[in-house]
């Protein structure tokens, strides 16, 4: 119960200042999907990590809007998410330090001479589109390093029985050309949880299988306002925060979840969890933040 009540306000906390601004239906909606209530509503690491990551953002939107930043509250709840799950806190790590470079930059806190400011940019963009190439391109060079992370992965699930453990893809994903092949399924079922076929098999899994296609669909509908929204505001802060920092943070985090997520759905939507905050909720305070300002402007 009181553990409930922590991320409700943890919630509110982070929300109650833009929420005039932001889409109340999609809040909502989010907030309102089984799995996140479950998670949210009983005492796990899904929980803690829930909160402490939705106060780390709350104050990387205070960075961006040049507010008061609760550097105890930035810290605490950054060391502590990163502790509890640090395969998904690298993705906030980068967005946080992405956030501080690209404001100091636009808004000249760093000495960046102005006609410079879209080649570093560029830079910044292009060093991660390389690692991205570089990663498919020299399979030869760091193939171990992958397989080694499948084996873990595979061990952790394959090595206990499970009745909604997927043994049949241990045959399947085993090279790091399979890691590769198979990411944008493997993207889709470890977010969805139960395929459809398994739906089939075990109706009781239809209503996971229907809420992991909503909350693609949320995330897709809430990109696409997202960028959108942003190219029409016409600020060279927010257009590159959205290219620079979070669509960026947004590969990583789904990378981390990938591997974990598709040998068993109830993992997969347990996991699936601690990403609500950096999927969902920072493009709505982000989307918020930028219908304040137009407000303010008119």
């Amino acid at each position: 119960m009181i553990s409930s009540l922590f991320v409700g306000y943890c919630i509110y906390y982070i929300f109650k200042v833009l929420y005039p601004y932001i889409n109340k239906y999609i809040f909502w909606l989010a907030i309102s999907l089984p799995q996140f209530l479950i998670w949210t509503g009983v005492t796990t690491k899904e929980l803690l990590s829930v909160a402490l990551f939705s106060l780390f953002i709350k104050q990387v939107i205070n960075i961006i809007n040049e507010e008061k930043v609760a550097k105890l509250t930035l810290i605490l709840a950054g060391t502590i998410g990163v502790f509890l799950r640090p395969h998904y806190g690298i993705s906030y790590l980068y967005l946080l330090v992405s956030t501080i470079i690209i404001v100091n930059i636009i808004k000249g806190r760093t000495k960046v001479p102005s006609t410079s400011k879209r080649v570093v940019f560029s830079i910044f963009l292009s060093i991660f589109l390389i690692f991205l190439f570089l990663f498919v391109l020299a399979i030869n060079y760091w193939d171990y390093a992958v397989e080694d992370l499948m084996s873990l992965s595979k061990d952790y699930f394959t090595g206990f029985s499970g009745s909604s453990t997927r043994y049949s893809l241990a045959s399947n994903w085993n090279s790091a050309m399979d890691f590769i092949t198979y990411i944008p399924t493997g993207f889709f079922v470890s977010l969805v949880g139960p395929t459809l076929n398994e739906s089939i098999e075990r109706p009781m899994f239809f209503v996971a299988f229907f809420e992991g296609v909503l909350y693609i669909a949320i995330c897709i509908y809430l990109y696409f306002i997202l960028l959108l929204k942003t190219l029409n505001f016409r600020s060279n802060l927010f257009i590159t925060l959205v290219l620079y920092s979070f669509f960026p943070a947004l590969i990583l985090i789904l990378f981390a979840h990938y591997p974990l997520g598709i040998w068993n759905p109830g993992t997969a939507l347990r996991y699936r969890q601690n990403m609500v905050p950096l999927m969902i909720f920072f493009p709505l305070l982000l989307l918020g933040l930028q219908n304040k300002l137009t407000t303010q402007e008119t």
